[in-house]
């Protein structure tokens, strides 16, 4: 069979070599290694990442929850997922919402990297 050490999903490295428990593997037990995962389960995979209501998971579940701007919940991933943190922290402090200032005052005290 085909064998990857290395799958790219959602801009981030899967270690081939590591057990999957966390991975949603809807045709499969959840016992297997990252490498026998084919190109369709992975594509599977990706599209409940990026749908996770067409899945069933349920709202509670997801990292947006009644968004200031459309009031919908949604999940974001990755570089998504900074933008919205950004948008957050500019709203906050723009109403000068304690919260939102001292996050801005400590993203000033961490060094870049």
């Amino acid at each position: 069979e085909k064998f990857q050490h290395i799958h790219r999903v959602m801009n981030s490295n899967t270690d081939g070599n590591k057990m999957t428990p966390s991975l949603w593997r809807p045709s499969r037990d959840l016992t297997g290694r990252a490498e026998e995962l084919s190109d369709e389960e992975i594509e599977k995979i990706t599209t409940a990442m990026l749908n996770p209501t067409q899945y069933k998971i349920p709202d509670w579940f997801l990292n947006i929850k009644k968004d200031y701007k459309g009031g919908k919940t949604a999940q974001v991933l990755s570089t998504g997922m900074d933008n919205k943190w950004r948008e957050e922290l500019e709203r906050l402090k723009k109403i000068c919402f304690n919260k939102g200032v001292r996050a801005h005052r400590l993203s000033l005290l961490q060094p870049e990297g």
